[in-house]
């Protein structure tokens, strides 16, 4: 009974497994999965739609960046290391939450946005 209640749950004190390690490396991979697919709707978006993203697009998409690889390096790091990656994509991600609040608030006319207004395509260096 007791190893109900160990981290992990049942079976992981029979198989020898540590607690949470293949849990973490399913999140890390399933965190690079979910980033690349939202990065490859935007590039889907921007070049097979024809449509120019504004500045505030374009900053938006270094979070998924930065979070795909976190959680490639969560995949191949050690139980401890991919915790802690989780922990930083979590981190970015609230941070970018932040940041689609604004880009939300200058989409519906609420303020002004704080970058500069598109005039020519940032695709070059998107």
């Amino acid at each position: 009974m007791a190893e109900v209640f160990a981290p992990g749950g049942l079976g992981a004190a029979a198989n020898g497994a540590k607690a949470g390690g293949m849990n973490n490396k399913l999140a890390a991979l399933l965190a690079m999965l979910t980033a690349l697919a939202a990065l490859g709707f935007a590039y889907f978006v921007q070049f097979d739609l024809h449509r120019t993203p504004c500045a505030l697009c374009l900053v938006e998409r270094w979070p998924y960046r930065a979070v795909a690889v976190l959680g490639l390096l969560g995949v191949l790091s050690r139980p401890r290391g991919t915790r802690l990656l989780l922990g930083l994509a979590g981190l970015v991600m609230l941070g970018d939450a932040g940041v689609a609040f604004l880009h939300v608030g200058v989409e519906f006319g609420w303020w002004k946005s704080p970058l500069a207004t598109r005039t020519r395509s940032y695709a070059w260096y998107s």
